[in-house]
């Protein structure tokens, strides 16, 4: 099924009623066409997913399934802080719209006061073959999957139980195109900032509205499984976990589990 093209701040937006993955269809066409800046969107996916592959239920048409291309000049070594810089731009954008605080759960999900996810976020780095690109050049393709008009219903029951949505939590139905708009607008803002900037004030903004910090983990540190509790956000984008001799470890990547 071909797309509807409009644009969106001159941004070429790809707007399909279903289609299997929004980031797979970007990193395809990233690969055929080049580093572009352009906007996927479908009504509906019948294979999202999220990180490790998780799978992404969208089965109606009430979520916003969209991923950004966006092309960034940063150090390999900083890459890792994107899906932070993305995490901060969509809850400011969140906020902006409605007055609703949703809180970030490391490493890229957002969440309600209440603890339900309303927003799950998947970068990806896309590769080019035979590319004369900058080395600090990278092609990320931004992937977010937002609960918008959904109500408990709409959810499957073990879902429900997790899952919320912008009108669950507000009462409000929004104006989509308003509220792509106002995501891509942040988006750019943050990830212009980030690179020029550095990650210092997006940092910040991360840490007021974490709910992570504080927070019992268990998670894997040289291949050992080990326990403790975030106590920050480093300079540079890892968490800092204090285990319960009272040393302190960094943790970048890999799965985290938090405890109840």
């Amino acid at each position: 099924m071909e797309p509807t093209i409009r644009y969106i701040n001159d941004w070429k937006c790809l707007h399909f009623e279903c289609i299997d993955s929004t980031n797979l269809y970007a990193k395809n066409a990233v690969s055929e066409s080049g580093p572009n800046n352009f906007i996927v969107i479908a009504d509906r996916q019948t294979n999202g997913y999220g990180r490790n592959q998780k799978n992404w239920e969208s089965s109606n048409t009430k979520g916003l399934l969209m991923s950004i291309v966006m092309p960034v000049f940063i150090d390999i070594t900083q890459l890792a802080q994107s899906t932070l810089v993305l995490a901060v731009a969509i809850q400011r954008a969140i906020y902006q719209l409605t007055k609703l605080n949703l809180k970030i759960k490391w490493p890229n999900d957002l969440h309600s006061d209440k603890g339900k996810k309303c927003a799950g976020l998947l970068i990806e780095n896309v590769i080019l073959k035979n590319s004369e690109l900058n080395p600090k050049q990278h092609i990320l393709v931004l992937g977010i999957g937002l609960n918008v008009e959904h109500e408990l219903t709409d959810f499957s029951q073990e879902i429900a139980k997790i899952a919320t949505s912008l009108f669950i939590e507000t009462g409000v139905k929004l104006d989509r195109t308003l509220l792509v708009t106002t995501i891509l607008e942040n988006v750019i803002f943050y990830f212009q900032q980030w690179q020029k900037q550095g990650f210092s004030e997006i940092r910040k903004d991360w840490i007021e509205h974490s709910c992570s910090i504080g927070k019992e983990i268990i998670f894997f540190n040289d291949n050992k499984q080990q326990e403790g509790t975030i106590s920050a956000l480093s300079p540079t984008g890892e968490l800092i976990v204090r285990l319960s001799n009272g040393e302190t470890v960094s943790v970048d990547s890999g799965e985290i589990l938090f405890k109840l």
